[in-house]
């Protein structure tokens, strides 16, 4: 029984420590791209290759794709979470009645 306690200890742990990397590291990615951006189109209008209007065009619709991209790696903890207690369900449904 206790070895059954710590799985599911461990397992909820290793959740909590999924969803709580995943927000920084989303965020991290995000400003390192609208940086890239920025710099890159900065550089490429200061040479006379594009309008700023598209650069601004370009950077809007990346942060706009932001937030279903933050979606998505959240339905992937929910998913681990979800498969984490299906597997439990099994274990204790799979164990001989004594």
């Amino acid at each position: 029984m206790y070895q059954a306690v710590s799985d599911v200890e461990n397992r909820a742990n290793n959740i909590a420590t999924l969803e709580a990397a995943t927000s920084p590291v989303m965020e991290t990615i995000a400003g390192l791209a609208i940086a890239g951006a920025v710099f890159i189109s900065g550089f490429l209008v200061l040479q006379g290759g594009q309008m700023p209007g598209n650069i601004m065009a370009f950077i809007a619709s990346l942060l706009l794709a932001y937030e279903p991209a933050k979606r998505l790696a959240r339905v992937r903890i929910s998913l681990e979470t979800g498969i984490v207690g299906v597997r439990m369900m099994f274990q204790l449904a799979d164990r001989p009645l004594t």
